[in-house]
């Protein structure tokens, strides 16, 4: 019977080096609290060691106080790729075949012999992303620090240079904030069609995010943005659409067989 992590409310195996259970501080810790240790820098003399380790701790890179999730995932736990003994392993960061995507790449995880995109799509599979919640089913890239996130979010967070509390709080927006539509998070912004994906909308000037709009708020945005005078231009486009030069009885165009029938005659 595997040995179980001494956490409370942990239910997952003690971590191991070298065939035996590698011990931190005198107790069997899984892996996942193995590094609140050495993230907090305990000692494990403190009166509520154990205490410290289940509960809060601050993360190192923004200063958050962030809990600990008892569904937190080891490391390459659901992967459907075999365990490559260490006798057969090739050194990590050499140039091998990746065992998933089979191309010769850079070596990220020499355990199972993954690249580095792949390994980010095997690590967490079947972690959440706490941001756009999309499922890490092998396809998706999935990282963690604080929390878990989806590369497409981390991406978005890089870019318009945003903490996880934020980037969180936009996710939570479920509408577009000028026409009411609702958007969906997890469409990934390659895809063909556009229709429904949430766009994180920012001014240029100042680089500051203001909200989510659907991709078709957000063209308009952009666009207008171009015009000197956008409310005048808005202004004028009321005033077309009200009194169009021509009436739809004005003016009719046949058919292009109609016109060619007739020029055969």
């Amino acid at each position: 019977m595997p040995e179980i992590c001494v956490v409370d409310g942990c239910e997952k195996t003690v971590a191991h080096r070298r065939g035996k259970p590698d011990k931190t501080k005198g107790f069997n810790f899984c892996s996942t609290h193995k590094s609140r240790v050495y993230l907090r820098n305990l000692t494990g003399n403190e009166e509520n060691f154990l205490d410290l380790i289940s509960t809060q701790f601050v993360s190192q890179k923004t200063g958050e106080s962030i809990s600990w999730n008892p569904n937190d995932f080891d490391t390459f736990q659901n992967t459907t790729y075999p365990f490559i003994p260490f006798k057969n392993r090739v050194k990590s960061q050499a140039k091998a075949i990746c065992s998933k995507c089979e191309k010769q790449k850079t070596i990220a995880s020499s355990a199972f012999q993954f690249c580095i995109a792949c390994a980010q799509e095997e690590q967490y599979r079947g972690a959440v992303c706490q941001i756009c919640n999309v499922v890490a089913d092998g396809n998706i890239g999935m990282i963690k620090d604080e929390i878990y996130r989806c590369i497409s979010c981390s991406q978005k967070m890089s870019k318009y240079n945003i903490n996880s509390n934020q980037a969180m709080a936009l996710g939570q927006i479920k509408n577009c904030q000028i026409c009411n539509k609702s958007v969906d998070h997890t469409r990934r912004p390659r895809r063909k069609s556009t229709k429904g994906q949430a766009c994180i909308d920012h001014d240029h000037k100042t680089k500051l995010v203001r909200g989510i709009l659907c991709a078709n708020c957000n063209n308009i945005e952009g666009y207008l943005n171009k015009i000197d005078d956008p409310e005048k231009w808005i202004a004028n486009l009321v005033d077309y659409l009200k009194n169009p030069l021509l009436g739809v009885d004005q003016i009719y165009v046949p058919k292009l067989k109609k016109l060619r029938n007739k020029e055969e005659e």
